[in-house]
């Protein structure tokens, strides 16, 4: 969902609207139960641009740990229970490992600009060589813990996985190993 959603009227109030306590989350989470109930149309052009600002409500809401554990928790109480008819189980468990990670990034890019800023701040030269070797460390050490905070995350680490990538990095032909199992169309299948 993005600034460019349109919404019928109709089904955003029969939902109840948008939930205050959900945050800066409250018209994706709203999005999300009105495509699951009513269907979506999306149109693969860009319509809008989104610019976020450091005194966005996206930004301020996204700095603080407790926040956006509890703007998580009151989407998921109210999937598993107000509408439950309209979030299957195995969806918001999906929904969940991928809002944790991206609230983690989200939580880690808020840290690394509001480091950067004082970096330029404190800096004595702003352009000199120093003041960029550091802010291009501050960056790449963002990049890194926002991929090992995601890859643990979401990955569900099983054996079959785990060998899987162990024999890849082997040289040589291959053994057989067994691909871990898949999920499609809303049933566990194998590939």
């Amino acid at each position: 969902m993005g600034n460019a959603t349109l919404y019928r009227r109709s089904a955003l109030l029969a939902l109840g609207g948008f939930d205050s306590a959900l945050g800066s989350y409250c018209d994706g989470f709203l999005g999300e139960a009105i495509a699951l109930k009513h269907g979506v149309c999306f149109i693969p052009k860009p319509l809008a641009s989104w610019r976020r600002l450091p005194t966005s409500l996206s930004s301020t809401s996204a700095v603080g740990v407790d926040q956006a554990l509890a703007q998580l928790e009151r989407a998921r109480t109210l999937m598993l229970h107000r509408y439950r008819d309209i979030f299957p189980e195995r969806y918001v468990a999906a929904w969940e490992k991928n809002k944790r990670a991206s609230s983690a990034w989200q939580l880690i890019l808020g840290h690394q600009q509001a480091i950067e800023r004082g970096v330029r701040t404190l800096a004595v030269s702003p352009d000199s060589p120093q003041t960029r070797l550091a802010l291009g460390a501050v960056t790449l050490a963002g990049k890194v813990l926002r991929r090992l905070v995601t890859w643990s995350i979401l990955s569900t680490p099983d054996y079959a996985t785990i060998a899987h990538h162990a024999v890849r990095a082997r040289p040589g032909p291959p053994p057989v190993v067994p691909q871990p199992a898949t999920i499609a169309a809303g049933r566990q299948s194998a590939p």
